[in-house]
């Protein structure tokens, strides 16, 4: 999984085309590391932007998400799951092998579209949703499928394998069912599988964070600190998903149980979806 626990920017000019540009590195060994890191992707950046790099592509682009480790859970040494917190501050569980599938409900569908829709007698997306992931579960993978309900539509967590999130097994497969090719590409890029643990903030009335992690300085980290307080107590009343059933087969590997009892305790409580 690319997430690391420390981070560093560092910026510098470049004189041949009068810009000011910055970088960030990460690193899970030390604050110093993730400096080095920071400055070989400048001069890197640098070297691109003026034609003397032969690099095919600039890494930056790629570069892993900017969240703050919270938590780590590991299982005979091997880490398993880490719990970040995104930019507009969500909690995220990612995990390194047990696979997270969002499917989302078609949204802004015109009047004529619905109309058009029941002329055909065509399934409603919740309702084609559903039918594709039976099918595709059930009859074609035989795959064990805990399905969830989210605030736009589907959550899917698969309990009978593991998968390698950069895998073209597992593009194909995510693509096989419907996900957005955002998120596939996240799990390429990041090497992980990812679910958010926490609604939403402005489902839940709260505002947006102040700052964007890794902070400047400490009145950057205290505020945002107020912010995460504010946050958490407005957030207590949502909840992200609802268990609706399993799909599939029954069978259910030790490293999903363990990934299933950590989700659920997040997301599955009384309240509004958010």
């Amino acid at each position: 999984m690319k997430i690391y626990r420390y981070w560093s920017r560092a910026e510098g000019d470049v004189p041949q085309i009068d810009w000011k540009v910055a970088c960030f590195g990460g690193s899970n060994l030390s604050e110093d590391d993730a400096s080095l890191q920071a400055k070989d992707r400048l001069e890197e950046l640098k070297r691109k932007l003026t034609g003397q790099s032969d690099a095919n592509h600039y890494p930056y682009a790629e570069r892993p998400l900017r969240e703050e480790v919270k938590e780590e859970y590991h299982q005979e040494e091997k880490l398993e799951a880490v719990v970040t917190r995104n930019s507009y501050g969500s909690l995220i569980l990612n995990t390194a092998q047990v696979m997270f599938i969002d499917l989302d409900f078609p949204s802004g569908e015109s009047l004529w579209g619905q109309l058009m829709r029941w002329l055909r007698r065509a399934p409603y997306p919740e309702t084609e949703i559903r039918e594709r992931l039976t099918l595709q579960v059930a009859q074609e993978r035989n795959l064990g499928v805990r399905l969830y309900r989210t605030a736009n539509g589907y959550r899917c967590l698969v309990t009978s394998a593991l998968y390698e999130p950069a895998s073209d097994e597992t593009k194909n497969l995510l693509e096989r069912f419907g996900c957005d090719p955002l998120y596939v590409k996240l799990c390429r890029m990041q090497e992980c599988f990812r679910a958010r643990l926490t609604p939403k903030h402005w489902r839940c009335g709260a505002p947006c964070p102040p700052f964007r992690f890794p902070w400047k300085n400490r009145d950057e980290e205290q505020k945002f600190r107020k912010w995460e307080q504010d946050y958490e107590q407005q957030s207590a009343a949502f909840a992200t998903c609802q268990f609706i059933e399993n799909l599939g087969t029954k069978k259910i590997i030790p490293e999903a149980e363990r990934i299933v009892k950590i989700h659920d305790a997040f997301v599955c409580k009384p309240g509004e979806l958010a």
